[in-house]
């Protein structure tokens, strides 16, 4: 039997891995993507060590992700499809960790079902595939669950891990501070039922790995940045004495059921909301997988003001398993009805197989359509863009790009070796100092049709009309 589940382990990995890197580059360069790639490939090109690198480099972000990414660079030419394979590894660990963690709380059939179910979700599956940082958060998360689940059986190694992963988790993004509240709490539900032997002692050393994992975080401290990494920007939080935190807890409320009912698919998203009604007689499990989900969810809901769908990833795995422990019941009822449960799923499907082959096609949720696809953080054109500044525009031409956070001058400087690029601001049109100049603008098309000095000499549009990459070049009239 041992044997027989490790070859399921095996079909799952090998398709885990087929979904996760075919066609990886057939999504072009998102936003985010170009500022970690930009900054892992100058740690890829430093002379110092890949750690002390990333501390010296000066970023808003801890340093780990990127890192990470630098020594797939190091190892693959193509600086994109090594970065995402990044996530690719992180994926892997996640669908791993989500199937130890099923096997826990239920047993192996559920665990096969709950890794299946990862590997062809259209969230999962278009986050594996992009390099940043929360596909990595996700995983980390699942890894502490699954040791505070174990934690009792061997408590000191149990507990190096922890307090290991809850660091690494910090070097990679300051707000994994989330999980570690559903680390304590799983614990106590996994110790409380059926017996509560030891829960206050083994609640206290939690903590105190916790709190070592932090203190190992802090090594930071030894970069001249770290004043950076710990100052978060108070624009990005509720002010509790200003805002109307009640609106924005209900507003990010009301947008993660919104993005989870478009990942999921209405089929989906109503039968996982289902199997944790089925759940309530398995108490620790409802109790564990509830707080999962519930606890990331209502914090992020409350304290950012700007909510995206993906900040959902880090409270996605006990979705996945309590959805598999429903399947799971009802293909032992072996009837007609729960089989025909099955083809719920063809939409799920169909989504993520446009995902793999036409992203643009892929039924997005259109906070996510217009984030990849067809807005100015997509990365549609850019490749484009940059091909025919190589063909037609010499070096010496100075160019300037629309938006002063940086996105496409990130996105152009990854492609355009030797240019001189110089980012300005949406809504100021810079007056070139010569006449050599070219502007590029990621916005509306035809934004500057009208002004006599710019004639528009190239355009990439992306999909659904939204936006285009222009190139307008300066000839001013006299």
């Amino acid at each position: 039997m041992k044997n027989k589940f490790q070859s399921y382990l095996l079909l799952l990995s090998a398709l885990f891995l087929f979904t996760r890197i075919y066609n990886l580059g057939n999504l072009p360069i998102f936003q985010d993507e170009s500022a970690y790639i930009s900054l892992a490939l100058k740690i890829a090109d430093s002379p110092f060590s890949f750690w002390d690198a990333g501390l010296i480099l000066p970023v808003a972000k801890p340093p780990l992700f990127m890192i990470l990414q630098a020594i797939f660079i190091k190892i693959i030419p193509d600086f994109l499809i090594a970065s995402r394979l990044t996530s690719v590894a992180f994926g892997m660990a996640s669908m791993l960790g989500i199937v130890k963690i099923s096997q826990i709380l239920f047993d192996k059939k559920t665990a096969f079902i709950a890794g299946l179910l990862y590997i062809i979700s259209p969230f999962t599956l278009t986050y594996d595939r992009l390099a940043i940082m929360e596909t990595a958060l996700a995983s980390f998360g699942i890894w502490l669950v699954y040791f505070a689940l174990v934690f009792p059986k061997n408590w000191k190694l149990n507990g190096i891990f922890i307090s290991l992963l809850s660091g690494l988790a910090l070097l990679t993004k300051q707000s994994a501070t989330i999980i570690f509240p559903i680390v304590v709490l799983s614990n106590l539900a996994n110790s409380y039922y059926p017996k509560y032997k030891n829960l206050i002692r083994n609640t206290i050393k939690i903590l105190i790995f916790l709190l070592l994992g932090a203190i190992l975080s802090k090594m930071l401290i030894f970069s001249q940045n770290y004043q950076i990494y710990s100052d978060f920007r108070p624009a990005d939080f509720t002010d509790f004495g200003k805002d109307n935190f009640i609106k924005i807890l209900t507003t990010n409320l009301s947008a993660n059921v919104s993005w989870l009912k478009s990942y999921l698919t209405i089929p989906i998203f109503g039968l996982t909301f289902l199997s944790f009604i089925f759940l309530l007689k398995s108490k620790k499990q409802f109790l564990i997988l509830g707080l999962w989900f519930i606890i990331p969810t209502f914090v992020q809901s409350l304290l950012v003001k700007n909510l995206f769908p993906r900040y959902e990833l880090v409270a996605f795995a006990p979705l996945i398993i309590s959805l598999s422990y429903f399947i799971n019941l009802l293909i032992k009822r072996k009837n007609l009805f729960s089989m025909a449960i099955f083809l719920l799923f063809i939409p799920q499907l169909i989504f993520s197989f446009n995902i793999l082959y036409s992203p643009s096609k892929a039924l997005y949720h259109y906070n996510e359509r217009w984030q990849l696809i067809s807005n100015w953080p997509s990365g549609y054109g850019i490749k484009e863009t940059a091909n025919y500044i190589q063909k037609n525009i010499d070096q010496s031409a100075v160019i300037y790009v629309e938006g002063s956070n940086g996105h496409l001058k990130d996105s152009l400087n990854l492609y355009l070796k030797g240019y001189k690029i110089i980012a300005f601001d949406r809504d100021t049109i810079p007056s070139p100092p010569e006449e050599k100049t070219i502007l590029i603008f990621n916005n509306k098309p035809g934004i500057l049709i009208q002004n006599e000095n710019y004639r528009l000499i190239h355009s990439e549009i992306k999909p659904y009309l939204e936006t285009a990459v222009e190139i307008y070049t300066y000839e001013p009239h006299n």
